[in-house]
């Protein structure tokens, strides 16, 4: 998991490492003007489209971005490299520093740049909290997928009211609650097509969850 320039980071050690499983990028920013490609800058999305193993990849592109996100190495760059299977889910209004703390590096970055603060799209701005919480659902989903489930589900009976928007356990649980795949051991076509399969199923849980709570999002598939 990375945002921005940690998430082109996240891709490199992705594509060197096969104990990685999967990647979640949170608006991942390539080489800019700022960083052209070079001997100690290279390009992930050039890495990504070079991968020679299948590597789950989900992106949570921020509509609005910023001039920290510029449009010629922004998120739609890095869904075009990635290979199968793969999901972009885009929030229209948000910024590119909206996935970052207010406080600290987060504060500095969303001075620095200019036009991703709060999104703002066809004047429509969006809360930061909206964005997390949007960012942590795609995280949670995809970890879920790759690395088995992260919390076990409530008992029959158990009230599954949905917690905060904002809250992590409430995405969790929600996710959980919902889990439709189960993955098993199979042969490698067979496990590529389960991986295929699974990867709709995250996406539409999610977007889904997403949608009963009324938040706008585009979602595009790769498989």
């Amino acid at each position: 998991v990375g945002h921005s320039r940690g998430a082109k980071i996240a891709s490199l050690a992705a594509v060197a490492d096969d104990r990685v499983a999967g990647l979640c990028l949170l608006d991942p920013v390539d080489n800019t003007i700022w960083a052209p490609v070079s001997p100690g800058f290279p390009s992930a999305c050039d890495a990504l489209r070079a991968a020679e193993r299948p590597l789950p990849v989900a992106i949570v592109g921020a509509g609005a971005g910023g001039d920290c996100a510029p449009a010629e190495a922004n998120f739609r760059k890095f869904f075009d490299a990635v290979g199968r299977p793969s999901w972009l889910l885009v929030i229209p209004a948000a910024g590119h520093a909206q996935f970052l703390d207010p406080e600290g590096m987060g504060s500095l970055q969303k001075a620095v740049c200019r036009g991703s603060s709060d999104g703002g799209l066809n004047g429509t701005a969006i809360d930061d909290a909206v964005v997390k919480a949007v960012a942590a659902a795609a995280c949670l989903a995809w970890a879920d997928l790759t690395c088995g489930p992260l919390v076990q589900a409530p008992p029959k009976g158990a009230n599954n009211a949905l917690p905060q928007l904002n809250s992590w356990e409430g995405v969790t649980a929600r996710l959980e609650v919902k889990r439709r795949l189960q993955r098993r051991p199979s042969s490698a076509p067979a496990a590529q097509a389960d991986l295929t399969i699974a990867v709709g199923a995250a996406a539409s849980v999610t977007v889904d969850w997403l949608s009963e709570q009324g938040l706008e999002v585009e979602s595009y598939l790769n498989l």
